[in-house]
């Protein structure tokens, strides 16, 4: 019989020690603070309220989850994409040149991994403002649970399943619009496939495929109706007793412990400092040339590195250079609260067998 390796990586499950009882994570519940059901509601929420005229466009970066096109299309909104940078910053001058091609209603912008762009990017940004353009700040990819002080959106938003076995999405905005009711179906689903899961990485009771089988179902509900949802009370009451300082601890040690070790190999070009560090990371995201090659070999090793975001199929990537290196060569390696510095040894490991192996097979 195989011996049992833990899987690092993949869609989160529940644990016990992410919760504290006597945190109060929305004590500040302001007027401005809306809750909804996830990421893409929250997008759906903010299209609406932008309120577009039939020759006014959205602006978005050309390095982007492909997903978020999908409410965009759907509601015909116009968009066009501005350029972005190999290092992931604005290509301000590109952003400029759009500007003076089409009539611009709002400017959509991500946070990209949980990192804040520089302060001369966010002041442009902010600039925008005062030529009536409505800013969207996506920061899905930070964990946050009240308005940070580096936030300058009109709207900004996260989604907490990036970071949690929880949905929901906090919108930050001055505006008010009706939501229907909780997804009950996608909730159910989901729950029962973060429940399959405890019980197999915790319990060894079934197996990988039933909660894969149930994940895949619950994306299949989740994308099925992207209507401006109200978020589920469970869901709110849980992310409101998570203990945020326990995740940012663990994230932050297994990011710098992972800097630490991986900077000896040439291989890999990190793309953020943890002397950048404002919010709570994603992942540790890295630089390789042979992406596909080293993704495939951890993960035969039960190791999931997710590529945010595989944009070589996107009909519109090739006009963005940038972009499509970006995406050929990023990877995002897992450092949630499920893992400790033990399992980022293992990480470590791995990668130091693979470019060995690699550089005595050259």
């Amino acid at each position: 019989m195989d011996r049992y390796i833990k899987p690092i990586g993949g869609e989160f499950y529940f644990q016990h020690n992410i919760y504290n009882n006597e945190a109060r994570n929305f004590v500040k519940n302001e007027n401005n603070m809306n809750f909804l059901s996830g990421g893409q509601s929250s997008l759906a929420f903010i299209f609406q309220a932008l309120n577009l005229k039939e020759d006014e466009y959205v602006l978005i970066p050309s390095y982007l989850c492909p997903t978020m096109l999908i409410k965009l299309k759907e509601s015909r909104i116009k968009y066009a994409f501005y350029s972005i940078n190999k290092d992931l910053s604005i290509d301000i001058n590109s952003i400029e040149d759009v500007l003076n091609e089409v009539n611009v209603k709002g400017i959509l912008f991500v946070n990209y991994f949980g990192f804040y762009h520089s302060i001369s990017t966010r002041k442009y940004i902010s600039s925008l403002k005062k030529r009536n353009i409505k800013i969207i700040e996506d920061s899905v990819q930070m964990l946050w649970f009240n308005k940070q002080n580096n936030f300058i959106g009109d709207f900004v938003f996260n989604s907490y399943r990036k970071f949690l076995p929880i949905d929901g999405s906090l919108l930050i905005c001055n505006e008010k619009i009706s939501l229907q009711d909780t997804n009950h179906k996608y909730y159910e689903i989901i729950n029962r496939a973060r429940s399959s899961k405890t019980l197999c990485i915790g319990f060894n009771i079934g197996n990988e495929e039933e909660y894969l089988d149930l994940f895949n179902k619950a994306e299949e509900y989740y994308y099925e109706d992207l209507s401006p949802r109200k978020i589920d009370e469970t869901s709110k009451k849980l992310l409101d007793n998570i203990d945020i300082s326990y995740i940012n601890k663990r994230r932050i040690d297994n990011f710098i412990y992972l800097e630490k070790s991986l900077e000896a190999i040439k291989e890999i070009k990190p793309l953020f400092s943890s002397t950048e560090i404002e919010a709570v990371p994603l992942g540790y995201v890295i630089f390789v040339e042979n992406r596909d090659e080293l993704r495939r070999f951890l993960m035969k090793n039960r190791v999931y590195c997710p590529v945010h975001w595989n944009l070589k199929n996107e009909e519109w990537i090739e006009e963005y250079d940038n972009s499509l290196y970006i995406s050929q060569r990023i990877l995002t390696i897992p450092i949630d609260q499920r893992y400790d510095i033990e399992d980022m040894k293992r990480i470590v490991n791995l990668i130091e067998e693979f470019y060995f192996t690699k550089r005595m097979c050259d």
